[in-house]
């Protein structure tokens, strides 16, 4: 539930456990994915996309916060631009691999 006042959401027990799992290092909850696009992307577009999200499902500007004792989700101001992070590679085996894979 949004608290106005506050900004902030509640967190429920299923956060706080994926939270204890990044923490200890047991897995990392956090979306990652690659997109591979047949023309060129329209970065801005995509953006704008990702801003009208954000707007409809605010939890998405939300940082995880647990230092007052009870985590809760709070609102920051972030954008697209905070959000989306665009790198174009040469070589996808590559880039997955530095990314997605810890050694």
């Amino acid at each position: 539930m949004l608290d106005n006042y506050y900004q902030s959401y509640s967190a429920e027990a299923w956060d706080i456990l994926q939270h204890l799992f990044k923490v200890k290092k047991i897995n990392d909850h956090t979306l990652h994915f690659i997109a591979k696009f047949s023309g060129k992307l329209d970065l801005e577009r995509l953006k704008k996309a990702v801003d009208i999200s954000i707007n409809i499902f605010p939890l998405i500007r939300c940082r995880y916060n647990e230092s007052q004792g009870r985590p809760y989700w709070e609102m920051r101001s972030y954008t697209a631009n905070d959000i989306v992070e665009f790198i174009e590679i040469q070589n996808r085996d590559k880039c997955i691999t530095s990314i997605f894979i810890k050694k």
